[in-house]
């Protein structure tokens, strides 16, 4: 038995004149009801954050693949833009 459950058998045994045994039964039900709530509740907290980061996790693949295309397109159009002006100092070059 922890301090706490110590505690509330002495209050329990004497604010409402139960036995020893009716006492610790007492206490012994209260404390496995709150260990019970406590695992649920554990329970229900762990599957929200479980859902939440799951969705987390999706938009950040997916902001991923957006900057992927961001940079494979820009990296294209600088390809294009180099092309261009090297083919425009070609065509100045020979057009002399």
């Amino acid at each position: 038995m922890s301090s706490v459950n110590i505690k509330l058998y002495d209050f329990v045994k004497q604010e409402f004149k139960l036995s020893e045994d009716k006492a610790l039964k007492f206490v012994e039900i209260l404390d496995d009801a709150v260990k019970e709530d406590i695992k649920v509740n554990a329970f229900e907290f762990k599957s929200i954050w479980k859902d939440d980061f799951h969705v987390l996790d999706k938009r950040i693949l997916e902001s991923k693949n957006d900057m992927y295309k961001a940079i494979f397109l820009s990296s294209l159009v600088q390809l294009i833009a180099i092309l261009g002006g090297v083919l425009a100092i070609v065509k100045f070059s020979i057009g002399k």
